[in-house]
Parts: C-alpha cells; sequence; structure tokens
C-alpha cells in the first residue's frame, strides 16, 4: 500500500511540472509582451518600438494633414535619452506578413533631456489599399532634426 501511495505522489508530481512547463511556454511565446526596451546610440526606447499598428486619431492633425480612418495610422511609444539631445526624428518601417516594406512613420520630439521619457507619437500616411496589410513594424533610425 505505501509503494503505490508512493507512486501515485511520484506521476503526480511529474504530471505538475509538466503543466508547470507548458503554461510557462504559453505565457512566454505568446502571452508576454514582446516589447521590450532597446538601446539605440544614446537613446533608449521604452516602449512602441515593434508590434501593432494603431488606428489614427482622424482629429489630429500634422503640419496641415488632417487624416482620416482611411489612409493615417498613428504608433505610440516612449523614448529616454542618455545625454541631453535637440529636436529628434524617430522613423520607422511598416511591413505587411511577409516583411515586405510598405511605407514609414515619422514622430518629432522636441529637446530630450538626459534621463527623461518622452511620449511620441509617429504618424504614416499610407495608401487605403495598403492600410490594411500593415502588420509590423520596426525602427528605421532615431537622429537629430534640423
Amino acid at each position: 500500500m505505501e509503494k503505490g501511495l508512493i507512486k501515485r505522489l511520484v506521476i503526480v508530481s511529474l504530471v505538475l511540472i509538466v503543466l508547470v512547463v507548458v503554461i510557462s511556454t504559453i505565457y512566454f511565446t505568446f502571452i508576454k509582451p514582446k516589447d521590450v526596451k532597446i538601446i539605440y546610440g544614446d537613446y533608449e526606447v521604452l516602449s512602441g518600438h515593434y508590434g501593432k499598428v494603431e488606428k489614427y486619431d482622424p482629429s489630429m492633425t500634422v503640419e496641415g494633414y488632417k487624416g482620416d480612418n482611411n489612409n493615417a495610422y498613428y504608433i505610440t511609444g516612449k523614448i529616454k535619452s542618455k545625454k541631453d539631445k535637440g529636436f529628434t526624428i524617430i522613423t520607422f518601417n511598416l511591413y505587411d506578413k511577409s516583411n515586405t516594406l510598405i511605407g514609414t512613420a515619422v514622430a518629432g520630439v522636441n529637446e530630450l533631456k538626459e534621463g527623461n521619457t518622452y511620449d511620441f507619437k509617429a504618424l504614416s500616411l499610407v495608401n487605403s489599399s495598403d492600410m490594411q496589410r500593415i502588420n509590423h513594424y520596426r525602427i528605421k533610425s532615431i537622429k537629430l532634426g534640423n
């Protein structure tokens, strides 16, 4: 009888271990956000550097252009500089599922102060036919503007 109890305990323990491994794998593969900070020269991009494109808010106007829901997207995120910087331009490449470049999105952030975190909103104007194809994006560059 004692041998049967030990055997059941071992089986239950093994099942629990397998269950923990499966749940951990699912979490780290599919659920946990992949949006971790990256270092790009003197900059740290804390969020917004990789992921899905969000719909553009048609009430926003950027340099005289008022977008509508059919041809404008924006990408939001946070950036932090290791040094004081002037006007900074963040450029993203937009891709479809097969990793084909569709277009770009650009954000401008005024005067970054060392160690402070700033929000950015990158605007992309794409053809309405291309809009539905956008699957993901990546940073192309971060540089000082003129």
